[in-house]
């Protein structure tokens, strides 16, 4: 799988999927809050390592992970 910050913005691109994806914030009110580096819960980014630290302990780790325009450096 493969990861990008677009615009602060995680998106996830399956290994048969083609396109990326926006991610939702399973915590949001409604469901429908991206997914995002504003959130207090999304961790350091490590694109040399092609990790990410998400909410709830857990890792993302991709084979490719990039950020594109926008977003913190």
């Amino acid at each position: 799988m493969n990861g990008k910050i677009n615009h602060g913005r995680l998106e996830i691109q399956r290994v048969n999927g083609g396109h990326y994806l926006e991610q939702f914030c399973p915590f949001s009110r409604n469901g429908m809050e991206n997914c995002g580096e504003w959130c207090p819960l999304f961790g350091e980014i490590e694109i040399n390592n092609n990790l990410l630290p998400i909410c709830g302990g857990k890792e993302l780790i991709f084979d490719e992970f990039s950020r594109e325009s926008g977003g913190e450096e």
